[in-house]
């Protein structure tokens, strides 16, 4: 039973997957979901320009998860990991200066934010590293699904009650998630090496 097995033999492995889901989820959330509300409620953006800014959001979203993969190829995952954590703190911080100082650039901050967000494409990198390939989507769906419905579940609702003290609240929180991402690889990079990376994946009956 393949759960059983992660359970069981690679405990270990489910600590630092579910921290880094907790992040990519974070990063998700923060650029996706909540800004966008926030420019409504709080900055006075009609709804369309809200949505066409969102929209730049996960197009540069997108490019930065595939620029991550090339970072992943050249330095590796853990090390693209240590990079774009302390990355997300300073994209987000720049699109929340953008919309309290009006500085008329938002467009452009909300593109970096996307690219700064590139953790979303490093964190499946190393959880695929975590586990070997006989249980390998058995561990990721398990700890990424449990995970991302726990914490998507709670932090847009803690976000949201807390956005009418500060501005700056979404920004406070990706710094937080983003020195987690750091702490957990500088922790767990020297004692979880990724050994199962490069794990060719076992051959399904019937395939040649």
């Amino acid at each position: 039973f393949p759960l059983r097995r992660v359970l069981g033999e690679h405990r270990r492995a489910l600590i630092p997957a579910a921290l880094l889901t907790c992040v990519l989820t974070s990063a998700v959330v923060v650029l996706v979901v909540i800004t966008p509300t926030v420019m409504q409620q709080r900055f006075g953006m009609s709804a369309g320009h809200t949505f066409a800014l969102s929209s730049v959001g996960i197009v540069f979203l997108n490019i930065g998860c595939v620029l991550a993969g090339l970072l992943v190829d050249r330095a590796g995952a853990w090390r693209a990991l240590m990079f774009y954590s302390m990355l997300l703190p300073v994209g987000i911080g720049a699109l929340y200066a953008s919309l309290v100082g009006q500085w008329g650039v938002t467009w452009l901050a909300y593109a970096l934010a996307g690219l700064s967000c590139g953790v979303v494409g490093v964190v499946p990198s190393v959880m695929v590293g975590l586990f070997p390939a006989e249980i390998r989507v058995s561990g990721i769906s398990f700890t990424y699904n449990v995970a991302y419905a726990l914490w998507a579940s709670t932090t847009p609702l803690a976000l949201i009650a807390l956005m009418p003290w500060s501005p700056w609240v979404c920004v406070g929180f990706c710094l937080v998630m983003g020195t987690v991402g750091l702490l957990t690889a500088l922790y767990f990079g020297r004692r979880e090496p990724l050994a199962f990376a490069a794990e060719p994946m076992p051959v399904m009956c019937g395939e040649k």
